[in-house]
């Protein structure tokens, strides 16, 4: 369960995949910036400290759902991916709804 309590008023970034390299150093460069963030995760641990972790699979709606409706984000980076190609050979529907269907998904959110 992730914490729901923000100042008002503070920008707040969604980020997704933070147990990513990318993930991590995004989350933390706006942490550091006064943004509250709220990462993503699915398996691994979180990189970054300081931030609401959500453990999430995005690949659902209701696991989107719950990610934007506690983050509330004023700003998404999506870091989330399956970058492999061997492991995005093999896991093809998998592979397309993290790298294709979810950033289609988060900028209709976003919009």
């Amino acid at each position: 369960m992730m914490s729901t309590d923000r100042p008002s008023g503070r920008r707040r970034a969604l980020v997704t995949g933070v147990s990513g390299r990318l993930g991590g150093v995004a989350a933390r460069a706006f942490r550091d910036a006064g943004w509250h963030v709220t990462g993503t995760v699915l398996r691994h641990p979180c990189l970054a400290t300081g931030v609401a972790v959500a453990r999430v699979d995005l690949t659902t709606e209701e696991g989107l759902e719950e990610a934007w409706n506690t983050a509330q984000p004023t700003l998404v980076v999506n870091a989330a991916a399956l970058a492999d190609a061997a492991v995005c050979e093999q896991y093809e529907e998998a592979a397309r709804r993290v790298n294709t269907e979810l950033p289609r998904r988060l900028a209709e959110r976003a919009a």
